[in-house]
């Protein structure tokens, strides 16, 4: 797993981590700082979002989306790391993981057709940035938003998600942002 930031300036900048504090004004130990700390996408400053604009020659809102992609790709690959050589998620929680992706694609899908490509992004950020990070964070403020999309979007709402607790929501709630987030901007639907 690579954090999203070093994950972007190699594959979407082709350049080394080095190379990039190099020519940039952001400082090597800075972005190590951040890899550390494992900071959030939704966290990063506004200069590193400049600074990848500049380089990638992209709006800041597309790097911003792709890094919140990353983002979501790393948490789902943690989730699904094993220990010890067994698998840490069986198969009925598999088959659970998969309906709330299907979920999501399918809210994207229907948040694509119901309004414009910004303010998708608007709302499918937003979603981000109130979902649950770790185990025991609080549902209320992410699934608030969600029931208001869903309404002003006339979506049928998923109902596995009044099923969520704090304790297993996270990696529910991150496959379902990124079925919405792949339906709503790449149009493709993950299996």
């Amino acid at each position: 797993m690579t954090y999203p930031v070093t994950k972007f300036i190699e594959t979407d900048l082709k350049m080394s981590v080095y190379a990039f504090a190099k020519q940039s004004s952001i400082s090597q130990q800075t972005l190590s700082t951040w890899k550390q700390r494992d900071k959030p996408v939704a966290s990063l400053p506004i200069q590193i979002l400049d600074e990848f604009s500049y380089f990638a020659e992209m709006s800041m809102s597309d790097i911003r989306n792709k890094l919140a992609q990353y983002e979501l790709e790393n948490e789902l690959a943690k989730l699904n790391q094993t220990k010890e050589g067994e698998n840490m998620i069986d198969k009925e929680e598999s088959v659970k993981l998969k309906s709330f992706l299907d979920a999501g694609y399918t809210f994207g899908k229907a948040l694509s057709a119901g309004g414009n490509r910004k303010n998708s992004k608007i709302h499918l950020q937003k979603l981000l940035r109130d979902s649950p990070k770790q185990e025991g964070d609080s549902l209320d403020d992410f699934l608030e938003d969600y029931f208001k999309i869903c309404i002003a979007y006339n979506i049928k709402t998923f109902d596995e998600m009044t099923a969520l607790t704090p304790k297993n929501s996270v990696p529910f709630i991150q496959n379902f942002l990124i079925g919405a987030h792949n339906a709503t901007f790449a149009g493709k639907k993950t299996s």
